[in-house]
């Protein structure tokens, strides 16, 4: 259960809020389900402040480490002889009672760790391609003109379906000025204006032409 902060939900509804696409994907990945709080209703928040506000105020409180390795070791000893041994206010039971009944429920951490993301919305191009950091990917064929969601990281960039959010192209990411479009979407013949263009592009020197080739077969990669 979380209240309604933009990094966990974009558009509070009673019934369907929107969250945040990343939170949602970390959430999937993990096998876990959010519970927005309802706006206007406090009481339904839950308690996830409190927690950190009692450990800042009763463990940590005055307290300096030299390492991570030895403020975790303090942590740890303060888990077992204290936390978990005292009696909680709102339920009047004991922690680490209740965790032990909670704790076969927990299910095992998936094996692949979840791949984080940046995310934004994109139009696509007249060349059929949208641009994420001054680089740019192909779309398929029907989508210029439209919006789309695009995720991408340092390897790679997905293009998604903003109403079905299917995966519609998956590329890696390419330096700036670059194009990466898939084998599906590329013409299978040069276009007879490009063969033109490198045809005067020869005649005004061996160099151009070979640097318009070149320039081509880049693009086209």
């Amino acid at each position: 259960m979380l209240d309604n902060l933009k990094e966990g939900v974009l558009t509070p509804d009673v019934y369907d809020p929107a969250l945040n696409p990343l939170y949602r994907d970390v959430l999937a990945h993990y096998g876990a389900v959010a519970l927005p709080c309802r706006v206007g209703d406090p009481d339904r928040k839950g308690k996830v402040e409190s927690g950190i506000g009692h450990t800042q105020r009763t463990p940590l409180q005055g307290m300096r480490f030299e390492t991570l390795e030895a403020a975790q070791a303090y942590l740890d000893r303060w888990d077992a002889h204290w936390a978990d041994t005292r009696i909680h206010g709102a339920t009047k039971r004991q922690v680490a009672a209740m965790f032990a009944e909670e704790q076969p429920a927990l299910q095992p951490l998936p094996v692949e760790p979840f791949r984080y993301y940046r995310f934004g919305d994109r139009t696509v191009h007249l060349d059929g391609c949208i641009e994420v950091e001054a680089a740019f990917y192909g779309a398929p064929p029907g989508w210029i003109g439209q919006r789309i969601h695009v995720q991408w990281n340092d390897l790679h960039v997905r293009l998604i379906d903003p109403k079905t959010r299917h995966l519609l192209r998956e590329h890696l990411r390419a330096p700036r000025g670059w194009h990466r479009i898939d084998e599906r979407d590329k013409p299978t013949r040069t276009p007879p204006t490009t063969l033109a263009l490198l045809g005067r592009a020869v005649t005004a020197g061996a160099s151009i032409g070979t640097v318009c080739r070149h320039t081509t077969r880049r693009h086209r990669a």
